[in-house]
């Protein structure tokens, strides 16, 4: 679509005023971009010396864009941490567009470094005495990217579904295409799904399965309830937590249903809504239904304390059936009862309880409540959340590259 035909578009749904707003939002978005691109061509000379002497004699993981460092610490963030950790360096090329709001190179913590994605044509420099160079592709839209610099080897992370996986794309076709490339010529393939996998290994050169994982210190600490929330557990019998997404792939029936069955127990929601769908169910009118916008990672262990059992209700379906949730072992780590709804990759784990329906999500929570006092349960949790951190993920694809 035309710049021109979008400015009728949202003219014509938003008007005049809102409009503007978006035009002068964009071009501030612009500016700001050329800024950040003119200063880290201009001013980075000193600090890409300085990270070339900490990349010296080390493997380097060269992260293409994907999302950016401060947006959302996930997989690929846990994963940069891990490795460097493990004695890698990590060079997490990033937009900076938006969260990440720095100009050319900056070390986030020991030995990652962040670099703006117009350096990539620096990463020889700063990896010249490195003593290899991997480039780890978490999207494909980071690919063309990964020409402006050596590398010796390309791992490729499949980590959901390709049909969520390019939803975004433009031309959905050549993103198709570019992901098929990539799965042949890639040194290493790391499916999170075992439905990943299967599909992976028959066009691979070596793939490997792993699922995502927690930060199990983090998570497995004892945390300070959040004070909004502190008194839910007094004011209803249970409390049901869930974090993460809210959208087309939630199931809203189920927490409707559960909700109006027992008005004295409460849904604790937490996540960004990414479509309608939540306003549609109108769950947030239920007394019992509370919803609260994203928070950051650092605090979700203080809404995680003010609940007695921790979900995830999605609907089945193609991508939930190749769905590895990360909250799933943070949960784990957390020390809390789990139920789920018949998800591939939660069927692999003692820990957790597979709902089918209301009545037996019902059944499931009223077990899940008696399991807090279970010693042996509580083990059981422990065992599974320590058997998938990011330190054994991380550990595994270090081993693979060798």
């Amino acid at each position: 679509m035309s710049s021109i035909k979008k400015f009728a578009y949202y003219l014509k749904k938003s008007g005049l005023r809102q409009t503007m707003k978006l035009v002068f939002s964009f071009i501030w978005a612009k500016l700001r971009y050329v800024w950040y691109k003119t200063c880290a061509k201009l001013f980075s000379g000193g600090k890409i010396k300085a990270a070339a002497e900490k990349t010296a004699g080390k493997t380097v993981m060269v992260f293409t864009p994907s999302v950016e460092w401060f947006f959302l610490f996930q997989r690929a963030q846990q994963m940069a941490h891990s490795y460097a950790e493990q004695g890698a360096a990590v060079i997490f090329l990033t937009t900076q567009r938006q969260y990440d709001s720095f100009s050319g190179i900056k070390e986030v913590e020991e030995n990652v470094f962040l670099v703006n994605e117009n350096l990539a044509c620096r990463v020889d420099d700063i990896c010249r005495n490195a003593e290899k160079v991997v480039t780890c592709v978490y999207n494909i839209a980071g690919i063309p990217v990964s020409k402006q610099y050596h590398s010796d080897l390309l791992e490729y992370e499949y980590v959901d579904d390709i049909s969520v996986t390019v939803s975004g794309a433009a031309d959905l076709d050549a993103a198709v295409k570019v992901h098929e490339e990539i799965m042949e010529s890639a040194d290493l393939v790391v499916a999170t799904a075992k439905k990943l996998y299967d599909e992976a290994e028959k066009k691979c050169k070596k793939v490997i399965f792993s699922p995502n994982a927690a930060d199990y210190e983090f998570f497995s600490a004892p945390a300070e309830k959040n004070a909004e929330y502190a008194d839910l557990q007094h004011k209803y019998s249970c409390v049901l937590g869930y974090y993460g997404a809210l959208a087309s792939w939630f199931d809203y029936d189920i927490v409707r249903a559960v909700a109006e069955a027992h008005p004295d127990w409460c849904w604790l929601l937490i996540g960004k809504k990414i479509d309608n769908d939540m306003e549609r169910s109108k769950i947030e009118k239920l007394p019992n239904v509370i919803y609260v916008p994203a928070v950051p990672y650092t605090e979700l262990p203080g809404y995680i304390a003010c609940c007695d059992i921790m979900t995830i209700p999605f609907v089945i379906n193609e991508i939930t059936e190749a769905t590895s949730p990360v909250k799933l072992f943070e949960y784990m780590a957390a020390g809390k009862p789990i139920i789920t709804s018949d998800m591939n990759e939660c069927r692999n784990y003692d820990s957790v309880h597979i709902y089918k329906d209301a009545d037996s999500f019902t059944a499931l929570a009223q077990l899940a409540l008696i399991e807090r006092s279970s010693v042996e349960y509580m083990e059981l949790l422990k065992k599974e959340a320590s058997e998938n951190t990011w330190h054994s993920r991380a550990k595994a694809v270090l081993e693979e590259i060798k």
